[in-house]
């Protein structure tokens, strides 16, 4: 709002100097507001006239936050030009807050490259500037990227410790920004330091930090890559699914990279490794350092899960011949990435060498290197020392809470126990990837683990989400049906272009899906811009209906932040269901069905209406949540009575003015 305030009185100003310091703070406004490319054309058009008008300071200022939109938008390069641009005035003057926040940007710049040395370097200077100038606010901020650069340094409890305080002081004096940032860093750090459940617990903190009780899509990248690490991927890719929305919205391309990235690590845990791939960039050696590792690593562990091994392969011999990838941990990281390809590939020196170059590495990431010595000495017949590294790097993501890790090296054990003829051993091994597995919906592990059972001739029934969709036989069975459809669609047909609105569409009928399969029910058909799911296909499930209104509570939040409105009707009743003729889609026929259109009909957007039995089954669920509901009589086509319901209504609608 203050941005387009700003914009407002642009049209009136006709001063220079005036009108050069509105382009700036509305430049700057429209950064705070998450976006970027639209500031930048302010700041772009603002500092220049700043500097004609021999406000050389004032317009250096600005150049900090120029540089950052250019860093949000993929151009380091140019941000750093900013930055250093920026500081070189700013030293002229004396000590300032605007000059310890470029050492601050500058300090992240370096972190980003795994220059740890020099991010701590920076950082202790921008501290030192704020203690001068008696800016707060800085001297807070630098406490983050001094606490980052401790930990990667080897002084993990020091470094987390000083992010922490951070957090609180920012917190404590209303800097939610600063306070936000210290935790995203600190969450981020200790999910790579094999601290995910410290991790998971910080995540909580971020709802303090919601500026109208909305997340950001930092707040839902961490949590996503929080809950991956700990083997939940359905639950990654719901939110790293709403956090893309967010950041295509603000055009910040560097997250929005980030968040595709750990989106297409989820679609890969959840069984499609290829759909994946079409998530990610191509590896781009320009990239930042900290970019680069990432994707090499994400690119190869897709690859290898797809069977493409002979994709993987350049990458992973990109990966030989360099020898060093930052720092210690990451280079053994890496090193275990590359060497499962090399010995898949066959290329046995190349893989020696790799693991050999590690072995003095960081001793955080020793389960990595065991790893890697187990892969290697399986490959060469060592089956003693191949099964004593795989149990302790196995052990050692088990107790770190790397569930993925820990399935994938359970995965390898068995391989060795089958070599060592310990038949035995390899199946108990592969029954319990298969607990952990179908109990945290990582389908990819799961499925894997079922083959390698199938080749000791023992047969597992699919998971419980794929036993839902393997029925075809037409039964009669109580089942809760659930419609959701998309408000004022016509309206959107008229004012959006038809790639767009396509688009849209689809994002909603993907998030509606995933929603209903994760919680454990069928999508019946897509009509446009309308979906029917059905839950308790297989007459196994006691809370259907629960399952079909977390379901819908999900799609209509998502969809919301898409920029969707949707309107939800849930009945619960006795239906026909099955595939009524071969080949054909999941049916559910019966009154049921009926009920639930017709009150998908009466939903407004944001609205979920539930059928008498549905609000019965979940009103105690929805009681303990604080969801309020209001209970209504509606006249419904083809109902001769008057049907009692219960409208769930958007509690962000509920909030506005």
């Amino acid at each position: 709002e203050a941005a387009q305030l700003y914009d407002r009185l642009l049209t009136h100003v006709t001063d220079g100097l005036t009108r050069a310091q509105l382009l700036c703070r509305a430049g700057s406004a429209y950064h705070q507001a998450n976006e970027p490319a639209r500031a930048q054309r302010f700041l772009e058009q603002g500092i220049p006239q700043l500097e004609a008008n021999n406000q050389e300071v004032e317009a250096a200022g600005y150049r900090i936050i120029l540089g950052r939109c250019n860093w949000e938008r993929s151009q380091p390069v140019v941000a750093r030009s900013e930055y250093e641009r920026a500081r070189a005035v700013l030293e002229r003057a004396g000590p300032s807050e605007a000059l310890a926040n470029a050492y601050i940007r500058l300090s992240g710049l370096h972190m980003f490259e795994y220059q740890f040395e020099e991010c701590l370097a920076m950082a202790n200077r921008a501290a030192e500037v704020a203690e001068a100038a008696g800016a707060e606010a800085a001297r807070i901020w630098a406490g983050v990227f001094v606490g980052g650069a401790l930990a990667n340094l080897g002084q993990p409890d020091e470094g987390f410790q000083r992010m922490d305080i951070a957090y609180s002081e920012a917190l404590a004096r209303g800097l939610t920004g600063i306070a936000a940032n210290a935790l995203y860093n600190g969450i981020m750090i200790r999910i790579r330091m094999f601290r995910p459940k410290e991790a998971i617990d910080r995540v909580r903190l971020f709802e303090g930090l919601r500026v109208g009780g909305r997340p950001t899509h930092l707040e839902l990248l961490a949590t996503a890559v929080a809950w991956h690490n700990t083997g939940y991927p359905g639950r990654a890719r719901e939110l790293a699914e709403q956090a893309l929305v967010l950041a295509r919205e603000s055009q910040t391309h560097t997250f929005e990279t980030w968040i595709r990235r750990d989106l297409a690590a989820a679609i890969g845990a959840l069984g499609q490794p290829r759909e994946a791939l079409k998530m990610i960039d191509p590896v781009d050696p320009t990239v930042e350092l900290q970019d680069l590792v990432l994707q090499l690593r994400q690119v190869m562990r897709l690859l290898v899960d797809a069977d493409d091994i002979a994709g993987a392969e350049p990458h992973a011999l990109a990966i030989y011949s360099r020898p060093v990838w930052g720092v210690p941990f990451e280079t053994r990281v890496l090193g275990d990435a590359a060497v499962e390809v090399l010995v898949r590939a066959g290329r046995l020196d190349e893989a020696e060498r790799v693991v050999a170059r590690t072995r003095e590495g960081d001793p955080t990431a020793q389960p990595f290197q065991d790893r890697m010595e187990g892969w290697l000495a399986l490959a060469k017949g060592d089956l003693i020392q191949a099964r004593e590294s795989l149990e302790k790097a196995a052990s050692a993501f088990e107790s770190s809470g790397y569930a993925l890790e820990e399935m994938r090296t359970r995965r390898a054990l068995a391989e060795v126990h089958v070599k060592a003829g310990d038949l035995s051993a390899a199946e108990a091994g592969l029954r319990g990837v298969v607990l952990i597995a179908d109990e945290r919906g990582a389908v990819f592990e799961g499925d894997q683990a079922r083959l390698q059972l199938a080749a000791l001739g023992v047969a597992l029934s699919p998971a419980a989400g794929r036993q839902e969709s393997a029925r075809s036989q037409a039964e009669e069975r109580v089942v809760t049906i659930m419609f959701a459809d998309v408000r004022g669609y016509t309206q959107m047909v008229s004012n959006e272009a038809p790639a767009d609105l396509v688009d849209k569409v689809a994002s909603f009928h993907r998030w509606a899906r995933h929603e209903v399969e994760r919680h454990h029910g069928v999508v019946d058909k897509y009509a446009g811009d309308a979906v029917m799911a059905t839950f308790n296909v297989s007459g196994a499930k006691l809370d259907h209906t629960l399952q079909a209104v977390q379901a819908a509570l999900a799609i209509r939040d998502k969809a919301s932040a898409g920029g969707l409105p949707v309107g939800i009707g849930i009945a619960v009743g006795a239906a026909v269901v099955g595939s009524l003729t071969a080949g054909s889609n999941m049916s559910a026929i019966g009154e049921v069905t009926n009920l639930a259109s017709r009150l998908q009909g009466h939903a407004a957007a944001g609205e979920v209406l539930l059928s008498e039995e549905a609000y019965k089954r979940t009103r105690d669920w929805l009681a303990e949540r604080s969801i309020r509901s209001t209970e209504e009589a509606l006249t419904l086509k083809g109902f001769p009575a008057p049907v009692s319901a219960h409208r769930l209504s958007d509690p962000g609608l509920a909030k506005a003015p």
